[in-house]
């Protein structure tokens, strides 16, 4: 990733304002495109995102949170996302575990009928059961 930044990404920044960072982020995307959405030319891209906020961040004298919108929320939902087991038995387990951690919504990456009910029958009906079968 290091070269990749420094031979490619890091040139195609020169001269660029690092104060819009939408805009530059749409730029070097566009420009690289060709190179896919994976690897060390998609990591090295993310990085300089990464910098660019944190050096607007500075220069604001805020923490990164405040930027983007309202830095005023003092919880985030979240929702287990269990690994793929394929055995109705751990699909059970860690399902009743991350809920039993306080997790209140749960995603599965399973894909046969027997592990999908075995989470289901393992939580509380109330608590939403996401499915992302793109895994299979």
């Amino acid at each position: 990733m290091r070269d990749s930044v420094e031979r490619l990404i890091a040139p195609a920044c020169l001269g660029e304002d690092s104060r819009d960072i939408a805009r530059m982020g749409q730029r070097l995307s566009r420009r690289f495109h060709n190179y896919g959405r994976n690897g060390p030319v998609t990591f090295g891209l993310a990085a300089v995102d990464i910098v660019l906020w944190d050096i607007a961040a500075q220069r604001a004298g805020q923490p990164l949170h405040a930027l983007p919108g309202d830095a005023g929320r003092s919880e985030v939902p979240a929702y287990a996302s269990l690994l793929r087991y394929g055995v109705a038995k751990d699909v059970a387990s860690n399902t009743a575990t991350a809920v039993s951690r306080g997790l209140r919504a749960i995603k599965l990456h399973e894909v046969d009928l027997p592990c999908i009910r075995a989470a289901r029958e393992a939580m509380p009906v109330d608590i939403p059961l996401i499915l992302d079968v793109n895994c299979a």
